[in-house]
């Protein structure tokens, strides 16, 4: 997974420590896919309350988000080079959903990056019924700096990208 992570979401953005937090934790769970038992993708989700998902959106939410008691974030989608392109990613995503709704989560959404007219998983959250509702410049140049993670584009911190914020309302 971490070498997926690197190579796909740069540097050090998603390491084993958080790999490892979320085998022990009811508010977080990984999903993966495999091929001949090798790890080809996966998916790092989190559960919160909306004032969570509230710092994380930093822009106007839609209603579904904002009255919801249990929101699920789909922080990472992560599929490796040579796999994409052939629905793994987008099976993850639903397997994610599916785990939400386990869960009692009502309303779901993940932030995209966007370099250039590229956003990394919008097409994977697009067709699993996820709509874009708001996009924020530069929106990891803080925390790029902060955390020290390089981005795939931007290279060393800070990582001037666009986020484009998506989201799902769970029955």
């Amino acid at each position: 997974m971490l070498r997926i992570a690197d190579q796909e979401l740069g540097q050090g953005y998603f390491d084993d420590e958080t790999a490892s937090a979320s085998d022990h934790a009811d508010d977080q769970f990984i999903k993966v896919a495999e091929i001949d038992g090798r790890i080809v993708g996966f998916a790092y989700c989190m559960i919160q309350d909306w004032p969570s998902a509230e710092r994380v959106i930093r822009a106007s939410a839609p209603r579904h988000l904002r009255h919801a008691a249990v929101i699920g974030v789909i922080k990472t989608v992560a599929v490796k080079h040579d796999q994409q392109g052939r629905g793994i990613g987008t099976a993850i995503c639903r397997a994610c959903l599916i785990e939400f709704r386990r869960r009692g989560v009502q309303a779901v959404y993940s932030v995209a990056w966007r370099s250039g007219d590229t956003i990394n998983i919008g097409g994977i959250l697009e067709r699993a019924n996820f709509t874009p509702f708001a996009t924020i410049d530069d929106y990891w140049a803080e925390d790029s700096t902060k955390q020290g993670y390089d981005c795939p584009t931007c290279g060393s911190p800070p990582c001037h990208c666009a986020a484009v914020m998506y989201s799902t309302i769970l029955d």
